[in-house]
């Protein structure tokens, strides 16, 4: 690989893989839940030799690159079309925020986990809800889509009584962003001609998250 298409690569690796990336070795299976049409590709591209699965509310255009695609309205589902004690790792990043019954889909994704498996969960932290609106959202108010916010101790809760372990819990603050937050704005702004608020989130503390792995 070149080097400026390495830098380009680990520029733009997501957040979440630094809490499980080190989960995803080859051959591991990973549902990725609301996983959109570009996931699907960026997760292969860092992590080539996994098994990769995806949720979704519509049929998207990586759902070939993936081993099994499931398409369904999350909310309120016990998702049964989803094999039970599977997967290594589950993501949730930025889509509890989208349901109403959130206790019941962490529920439902927990029996998907192997034991021993983790699952990673990323949402609006309370300190959003007081941020100033920016475009790509900065206040949890700026997305019309967002059906409720979820406290950590709301989330470390529904996991522990599904008998998990909570191995990681805090709001999301990402190194690499803060520390390059002048580089990953000046993208931004070559890129939308604006400031996206997500390069802005781990300065200010938009989210936060948690890892818990399945006993």
């Amino acid at each position: 690989m070149q080097p400026l298409a390495a830098i380009r690569k680990w520029l733009q690796k997501p957040v979440p893989f630094e809490h499980t990336g080190k989960y995803l070795i080859p051959g591991a299976a990973l549902l990725d839940v609301g996983c959109g049409s570009k996931a699907p590709y960026s997760t292969l591209e860092h992590y080539p030799l996994i098994r990769y699965s995806g949720i979704d509310y519509s049929d998207i255009d990586g759902k070939n690159a993936m081993e099994n695609f499931f398409k369904c309205d999350i909310d309120n589902n016990p998702l049964v079309e989803i094999p039970d004690n599977y997967y290594d790792v589950i993501s949730l990043s930025h889509i509890i925020e989208h349901v109403q019954h959130g206790g019941y889909l962490i529920q439902a994704l927990v029996k998907k986990l192997k034991p021993g498996g983790v699952i990673y969960i990323e949402t609006p932290s309370e300190k959003s809800m007081h941020l100033p609106s920016w475009y790509g959202t900065l206040n949890f108010y700026d997305d019309p889509t967002h059906k409720r916010l979820y406290s950590l101790k709301e989330i470390e809760t529904v996991l522990k009584e599904q008998e998990c372990i909570v191995l990681r819990s805090g709001v999301r603050r990402s190194f690499k962003r803060i520390v390059l937050s002048p580089l990953y704005i000046l993208l931004s702004l070559f890129r939308d001609g604006k400031i996206n608020a997500a390069t802005l989130w781990d300065i200010v503390g938009f989210a936060h998250y948690t890892l818990a792995k399945k006993t």
